[in-house]
């Protein structure tokens, strides 16, 4: 019983500004909550006396669980990864050791009063790497090395280089991969997070998503040149560039991570001065991953207005959208020509043609099991030039 009142306003920690993971527990004479302030794939541990307002950041991790022992149990951020059980004094809101390794591959802990952990047994996957592949699913050849974690590729506008994400030395950064020979260049190297790498139209510079002191930012550098990064654009969290068309357009995914999946649009000058943000789809569903199609005209993305996301293609500038996929589908990518639109659907690889204004039937294509389901978070393919 009693009546509900609301906790301090949230944590912003230089890992992110969304507070996850809340746990209240008994100990040193006071209740205490624990929980996580950070952002897609890093957080800060803080504890809090709710009754006092001390608080303190007990290091990196995530979905805290206090044990009567003087334990504090969490999941470790990336590469390290698994549980540890952190040695705490719950008097001075501060560890009293290092922290001691609990189970190598456990994710999602939770403790029960007794004392009894239960945690999901996640594997780690073995390295990956690029291959290209023709159209009826057969591998022509490999690119590129092998690396953990590499995702979301795309194809620069020339054809001639890949874009992916991938973790090296227990940071993701952004990578730019040569086609035809072992050229790799690391685009990023800033400590924090980096993911979804996009390509000006121009094929010179990449734009990717970046945690930056506790804001979520797009950011931008030079491919081939000696330049710094430089922030487009920089919000709370949840923000995610999906596509830089033409025009230049630079299309956003908006509190994607955290809550529904809308999309905007942010319109940068020609002389790369000020950005106007405005709603472009903006409705009670999660609609994610947009993609405009080579002449501008036309905005592929993913909706679950049906109850599960499917793939819809409408005017740029409005209009009633149309259903591509039928059972299920996400992760839309136009041919160069715009005459094709393909989406992923389970593990399989779907075409739908596009001409003279006519959307043709979804055709398969190929299965494959480095196709991921139908995710709305991000891409596991890329569509280049013949």
């Amino acid at each position: 019983g009693g009546e509900p009142s609301a906790l301090p306003d949230p944590v912003v920690t230089p890992a992110g500004g969304a507070n996850l993971d809340p746990h209240f527990f008994a100990a040193g004479g006071r209740t205490l909550l624990a929980f996580s302030a950070g952002g897609p794939t890093a957080h800060d541990l803080i504890v809090r006396d709710p009754e006092t307002g001390e608080q303190a950041i007990v290091g990196p991790g995530r979905r805290p669980n206090y044990s009567d022992r003087g334990l504090l149990l969490y999941q470790a951020d990336g590469a390290e990864g698994g549980l540890w059980a952190m040695p705490f004094d719950a008097g001075r809101l501060d560890a009293t050791g290092p922290s001691l390794p609990v189970a190598e591959t456990g994710v999602q802990p939770t403790l029960s009063t007794g004392g009894t952990l239960v945690y999901v047994d996640e594997p780690r996957p073995a390295p990956q790497r690029l291959a290209l592949y023709d159209r009826s699913g057969e591998r022509l050849r490999y690119i590129g090395r092998e690396q953990d974690r590499v995702a979301t590729p795309t194809f620069s506008p020339d054809g001639s280089r890949v874009a992916y994400r991938g973790l090296e030395q227990g940071n993701y950064d952004i990578w730019v991969q040569s086609v035809d020979n072992p050229t790799r260049l690391r685009v990023s190297s800033n400590l924090a997070f980096d993911a979804d790498p996009l390509w000006t139209p121009g094929s010179d510079r990449g734009v990717w998503r970046g945690d930056r002191e506790g804001s979520a930012a797009s950011l931008t550098r030079s491919i081939a040149g000696p330049d710094a990064e430089s922030v487009l654009h920089s919000g709370p969290g949840g923000e995610r560039p999906a596509h830089w068309g033409p025009g230049p357009r630079l299309l956003y995914s908006i509190s994607g991570f955290y809550a529904g999946a809308d999309r905007w649009i942010a319109q940068p000058w020609p002389d790369g001065g000020a950005v106007e943000t405005k709603p472009l789809l903006d409705s009670r569903f999660n609609e994610t991953l947009g993609r405009l199609s080579p002449d501008g005209r036309l905005l592929a993305y993913c909706s679950d207005e049906s109850g599960v996301y499917e793939v819809y293609l409408r005017p740029f500038e409005g209009g009633q959208p149309r259903q591509v996929s039928r059972n299920g589908g996400c992760q839309p990518r136009w041919s160069p020509s715009g005459e094709e639109l393909f989406f992923v659907a389970g593990s399989t690889l779907y075409s739908a043609s596009f001409e003279q204004g006519e959307l043709g039937r979804p055709i398969e294509l190929f299965q494959h099991s480095g196709v991921s389901p139908s995710s709305p978070v991000g891409t596991t393919y890329a569509v280049g030039p013949a």
